[in-house]
């Protein structure tokens, strides 16, 4: 998509730089490929600075608790450290087999690490350090900077890190610890955590970064093979499956209980944000108007209720919780969609060209309906009562991906 640069979110500080002094920026913060065989650079119009801040705004130093753990992190050593708590079911497997397992991360991915009893390592310091000094040299050839690059590193080897697991290479802090765990031949891993589009810019998804990329299935592995070598392929891209916990009990269908699932478009896009609103309240009517039991759950990146649909309550519990309370799900191109199908909801994308090329009945994800056809979506799902079933080939779904993940580690070493 095209970003609307002029947009900005209340209450979130931006590095204003222009796009074409991307060449200023440290390697670590221009995008993979940025320049071409040649030397010359690409076009990089569509970059988006905010992807690399959308952490500030959560910087937190009111938990001075957490300080007194900082003077016991260095005697708690861990193997294999998680950057966040996103893949908690694959940690919790690790815990269960004995291995050296440690998340880093703020308040709530303590809260994480306490309930799976695992060490835990703050990651604010290093907040508020790394941004401060790429804000003020994003270049970072001064002596602080390269510091700061090697104390980071340096703490990762001295609490015995032999690999690092993060949800993604492209933003901010990841990157930053990517690189310093590089400089001391600490192996990083990126797992994915959503679909990517066919039609995205393989150059801009992640797995670049990172030297191994593990992935949902062979239909996201053939989204590199533009940019990559067979070889290549083969020894950085594997497939891990579906890395969540897919739910065992079926669901009931003959009452349908309804949940929307949001999705942050106002973040790139202001008047993206204010259609997508609109295009909810028109579906959330219809639904209504039918007797039927609707809920929104906002996406993680959804800050301001102003592109809330205003018809509906607001369902604010984890998407595990709402798959055992809501047996359909409607959206617009959400990969929480696909999760529905996989956790046998029904899962129905709401298909708008305006929000996404890919409609899923034909990727295989989901069902779809036309956004010209919602009069008719009330009655269409009174009709479903099977689950859309998701085929191994286009997302393996790894019932087991606790073990496959620390066997992939394992071959790492082979």
């Amino acid at each position: 998509p095209h970003y609307d640069m002029s947009f900005r979110d209340k209450g979130v500080k931006y590095l204003d730089k222009e796009v074409n002094n991307l060449h200023n920026f440290h390697p670590i913060f221009q995008y993979p490929f940025m320049r071409s065989e040649n030397g010359h650079e690409k076009d990089f119009s569509n970059y988006y600075l905010k992807n690399f801040f959308n952490y500030k705004w959560t910087l937190n130093f009111s938990y001075p608790f957490l300080y007194l753990i900082n003077k016991l992190e260095r005697r708690h050593r861990c193997n294999i450290l998680f950057f966040g708590d996103k893949f908690s079911d694959i940690i919790y497997y690790l815990k269960s087999k004995n291995c050296s397992v440690g998340i880093i991360g703020g308040y709530k991915e303590l809260q994480t690490a306490k309930s799976l009893k695992t060490r835990f390592y703050i990651i604010y310091k290093w907040k508020k350090i790394l941004i401060g000094l790429f804000e003020k040299n994003p270049a970072l050839e001064s002596k602080k900077s390269q510091k700061a690059i090697e104390s980071l590193g340096s703490f990762l080897k001295k609490i015995g890190v032999k690999v690092l697991v993060l949800p993604n290479d492209s933003l901010f802090l990841e990157r930053f610890f990517i690189e310093s765990a590089k400089r001391f031949g600490i192996k990083t891993v990126c797992v994915q955590d959503g679909l990517f589009s066919e039609e995205a810019n393989p150059n801009f998804i992640h797995g670049h970064f990172a030297d191994y990329m593990f992935l949902w299935g062979d239909s996201q592995k053939k989204l590199y093979k533009k940019i990559y070598s067979a070889k290549t392929l083969d020894e950085k891209f594997k497939i891990l499956g579906y890395p969540y916990r897919i739910e065992s009990h079926t669901c009931e269908f003959r009452e349908k209980k309804i949940c929307i699932l949001g999705q942050p478009f106002e973040i790139y896009n202001y008047q993206l944000g204010l259609k997508k609103k609109l295009l909810f309240e028109k579906v959330a009517q219809t639904l209504l108007n039918k007797g039927l039991k609707v809920v929104y759950k906002p996406h993680p990146g959804e800050k301001s209720k102003d592109f809330f649909p205003s018809n509906l309550m607001i369902y604010s519990k984890n998407l595990k919780k709402a798959f055992r309370e809501f047996n359909v799900f409607l959206s617009l191109s959400s990969t929480a969609l696909v999760e529905a199908s996989l956790n046998k909801r029904i899962a129905l994308q709401i298909y708008n060209p305006d929000f996404t090329d890919e409609n899923f009945e034909q990727k295989g994800y989901s069902y779809s309906i036309n956004s010209t056809d919602i009069y008719k979506i009330a009655d269409y799902i009174s009709s479903i009562n099977y689950p859309y079933e998701v085929k191994n080939d286009i997302i393996y779904q790894a019932h087991d991906a606790g073990e496959r993940f620390l066997n992939l580690l394992e071959s790492l070493d082979q």
